[in-house]
């Protein structure tokens, strides 16, 4: 995931990505991205890295959860193929 870093943090729209390793358990990894709004996001997601940075999500999880703000619940990672996909 650390590739994904330099191509995701100079993107337009991004304000912030960083990668956390759990302490207790090192194949756990919490990802957090902050967006200028989700209108970037989804560009993001609609291009060709951004399409490649949901492909390896997919490869490497076993599990994968998104949330959008600090207070909401978790969701699938499906989440973010539906909002790629929103017109």
């Amino acid at each position: 995931m650390q590739e994904f870093l330099p191509t995701i943090r100079n993107d337009k729209g991004c304000r912030d990505f960083r990668i956390y390793r759990d302490m207790e358990n090192g194949e756990i990894f919490f990802l957090s991205v902050h967006w200028e709004a989700q209108a970037s996001l989804r560009d993001y997601l609609r291009s060709s890295d951004g399409m490649a940075f949901l492909g390896a999500i997919d490869m490497l999880r076993e599990k994968a959860e998104v949330k959008f703000r600090q207070n909401e619940r978790w969701e699938e990672i499906d989440t973010l193929k539906r909002i790629r996909n929103k017109t």
